[in-house]
């Protein structure tokens, strides 16, 4: 009797292959062992089944970022985000990876045909595409592509990069009327921009309109300087410069230009007391005229911090690095309204770029926001990068820019006491409620490390779009 199978034989499964399960990659942004940033990222990618790691080097990972040189300043790029290390994760379905730079959300991952291979057959997975579904924003994520680079060097001058071309002088005033006009018009903008109101813009024109402020500030463009704060941190300061409200409770003796009056120490700048020490005046090398008055504005905002009175007046590296960070941070909120001045390749302009530049490539407590200390930059720890040799070696930081110039004069690491402006100034860069003065010293320059509100992530593109700064890829 022939006997026949009752069940029909099974087919051999199929095995499955690999597959990245991408909503499930976890994003770790790595810091130090005291917990400061590093500019890196380990990824945590589990596959759908056991892998094993084959080739390391068929991989690729790109993420969109900000191309601040394109003609809109705002048109998207896309950047290499480079591996760093690879290596098998655990449970035999994992590989875990680190990055020489913070990652993209969103970011393009691919692993090509033989990174891995199936475990259980050893065949081999093909190509392989998924996105990280954490990581930064395209703001921040071009921020974690620094140091920003310049790409024109009209924007800077010879005391940063040796291939600069000579500033133009700009030894002549401009005429009141060409001042008043172009004040206007800056007003217009800040009023379209919403960064002042209506009536900021009559009660600014006013001032500069003022027979009593010409008399204090006889040059147009110095007055338009001071009024033209209105809409950035300075704006407390047009009060204590126009007005009564300095440590004095007097008006300024005299806010002007002068050869003979400024001390040759001066870079730019001298803020004293009148012998008779009842009176504050500032005077400022007649050399810088013709500068913009948004440019010179930035310097008002500097020099309203010097507030010195007493028969003994001292100034200290802590006292210029607070006023510098003012300078800078008013400069960078003139340019987001106005850029044009930026260009101007005059000694003020471009030193106040550079400054501008150095804080850009700044920023340690919130990396990747800008700061004043060191941030984890790529392409070695140079604010300046690209730029040549300097003595002491490359300049690390905004902070350890500043410090290294005023150490180069001489100026000593004292503290020194802080007008009610400086307490004013503060708060409002950090968004700080504190009421007591203080003494200028390194705590406030950390505050601006790690609470600055000024220079946004968004405002920080921006600005390297004016300054034509480019990311490293």
């Amino acid at each position: 009797m022939e006997h026949r199978n009752v069940f029909e034989p099974l087919e051999r499964r199929q095995m499955l292959s690999a597959v990245p399960i991408g909503p499930k990659i976890k994003v770790a942004m790595l810091t130090d062992v005291n917990g400061a940033a590093l500019n890196s990222s380990r990824l945590t990618v589990k596959f759908s089944e056991s892998i094993t790691l084959a080739d390391t080097s068929k991989i690729r990972l790109f993420g969109y970022g900000i191309n601040p040189t394109s003609g809109s300043g705002t048109a998207q790029q896309k950047i290499t985000i480079n591996v760093t290390s690879v290596e098998a994760g655990a449970d035999g379905n994992k590989v875990v990876f680190t990055t020489d730079r913070r990652v993209r959300k969103n970011a393009k991952l691919t692993f090509y045909s033989g990174f891995v291979t199936n475990t259980a057959d050893s065949t081999n997975t093909g190509d392989l595409l998924t996105n990280l579904p954490k990581g930064l924003n395209k703001e921040r994520y071009t921020l974690a592509c620094r140091a920003f680079e310049p790409t024109n060097l009209k924007y800077f001058n010879k005391n940063q990069y040796d291939a600069a071309t000579n500033v133009t002088a700009t030894n002549t005033s401009p005429s009141e009327n060409s001042v008043r006009t172009a004040l206007s018009a800056n007003f217009d903008k800040k009023v379209t921009a919403g960064t002042i109101a209506a009536a900021d813009k009559t009660a600014g024109l006013a001032l500069f309109d003022d027979t009593t402020n010409k008399s204090t500030v006889p040059n147009a463009n110095l007055r338009a300087a001071i009024v033209s704060l209105y809409g950035t941190i300075g704006e407390t300061a047009i009060p204590h410069l126009l007005g009564t409200s300095n440590v004095t409770g007097k008006r300024y003796s005299v806010i002007d230009f002068s050869d003979s009056e400024v001390s040759s120490s001066a870079l730019v700048a001298e803020t004293i007391i009148n012998p008779d020490n009842s009176r504050l005046r500032t005077l400022i090398k007649s050399s810088f005229k013709g500068e913009s008055f948004l440019s010179l504005s930035a310097t008002m905002a500097h020099e309203a911090v010097h507030q010195d009175t007493g028969a003994l007046v001292v100034d200290g590296i802590s006292e210029e690095m607070f006023a510098n960070t003012i300078e800078t941070m008013v400069w960078a909120q003139q340019l987001l309204i106005d850029k044009a001045p930026a260009d101007d390749h005059t000694q003020l302009t471009t030193s106040q770029n550079a400054l501008l530049l150095a804080m850009l490539n700044s920023g340690k407590a919130l990396y990747p926001r800008v700061g004043v200390y060191d941030a984890p930059l790529l392409g070695g720890q140079n604010v300046f990068n690209g730029g040549d040799a300097v003595a002491g070696g490359d300049y690390t930081s905004y902070e350890n820019y500043v410090r290294r110039i005023y150490a180069a004069r001489n100026f000593s690491d004292i503290e020194t006491p802080a007008p009610p402006l400086a307490l004013t100034m503060q708060n409002e860069i950090c968004a700080r409620t504190d009421t007591n003065l203080f003494n200028f010293r390194t705590t406030r320059t950390d505050f601006f490390d790690n609470s600055q509100q000024i220079i946004t992530d968004k405002a920080a593109v921006q600005l390297a779009a004016a300054l034509k700064l480019q990311v490293q890829k």
